[in-house]
């Protein structure tokens, strides 16, 4: 587990990744089921207001494919990459899929349009909120606040993914939202100036960094996650017996084979709802509601999820 952060939540919005109420998905989390098979794209520019430049031209479109693992493919100023799945990914319950970034920092963030297809020839676009002041252009190197940002890809640092849920989608004509093989990636083009600038789904200019004029400019992207429903999953079982929990079902405590370093409770969607990082062999879940949760548990290097039942 990473080391759990300290970020001053400004915004409405979900903050980084492993702060309470995140929606980030760990690129190992128990939630995800495949990964997209097949990349294509067309590369933009290093800076979309210098042609003379060219295109980013850092990774290969393969590195889209598969797991994530850190191998990334940019995008350029307003690059497209569209990812193929080989098994239509089905509508559940929360997120239904993850996109992946390499951002080295919760608040380094280079974003995109994520959008949808079931026929891979109608693509539908996930409503998204930017709320970053517009007032001063964001550099090439400077920060944003995630808390300030909804549905754009890129919202979360590397290994973790930012979610989206089909259901959000569920009232467009001309979508399947039961059975999903597409999706397309957009770079945001973080200009301020309107003669490039990207819009969110409320029509606010977009401001990331910008320019990024150098190969591996725009939104990197690393890999998408398919998410299943793991509601009826079995319970994980500890490869140490050190680390299982008692009893579950429980009504308000945990107890520990043996004591953790840190822990995090997660709702069904992948949502961090708790943590702690002193040792301890007993955690408290008296205010959760009653329910399904998925419980990590840290010792050394060894991490272990279980699933518990709050009654």
């Amino acid at each position: 587990m990473a080391p759990l952060l300290s970020f001053a939540q400004q915004g409405p919005h979900a903050p980084a990744a492993e702060q309470l109420g995140s929606t980030a998905i760990k690129n190992s989390s128990y939630t995800i089921i495949d990964w997209a098979k097949s990349c294509t794209a067309v590369r933009g520019y290093q800076d979309v207001s210098d042609s003379s430049l060219g295109l980013a031209f850092v990774g290969d479109q393969s590195a889209g494919e598969g797991a994530s693992d850190g191998s990334v493919f940019s995008l350029g100023d307003g690059g497209v990459a569209t990812l193929i799945f080989d098994q239509p990914i089905q509508n559940t319950i929360g997120a239904d899929i993850a996109v992946y970034e390499n951002s080295f920092s919760d608040d380094f963030l280079e974003l995109a349009h994520v959008e949808i297809s079931s026929d891979g020839i109608n693509y539908f676009r996930f409503p998204s909120v930017s709320l970053t002041n517009t007032d001063t252009q964001v550099n090439g190197f400077g920060t944003l606040d995630p808390t300030n940002i909804y549905n754009l890809a890129g919202k979360y640092r590397a290994t973790y993914g930012t979610p989206f849920d089909f259901q959000e989608l569920d009232s467009v004509v001309g979508l399947n939202i039961d059975s999903i093989s597409y999706v397309r990636v957009i770079d945001v083009i973080g200009s301020i100036d309107s003669t490039f600038s990207s819009f969110d789904s409320q029509g606010n200019i977009i401001n990331d960094p910008w320019p990024t004029a150098f190969a591996s400019s725009g939104f990197d992207l690393d890999a998408v996650a398919a998410l299943g429903d793991v509601t009826g999953v079995k319970q994980f079982q500890a490869s140490n017996t050190r680390l299982q929990v008692f009893p579950n079902p429980t009504i308000n405590i945990l107890n520990i084979q043996s004591r953790v370093e840190a822990y995090g409770i997660y709702t069904l969607s992948g949502n961090l709802i708790k943590k702690g990082t002193t040792l301890r062999q007993t955690i408290s879940i008296q205010e959760l509601s009653s329910g399904v949760y998925f419980i990590e548990l840290v010792l050394g290097d060894e991490t272990v999820t279980q699933r518990f039942v709050k009654l």
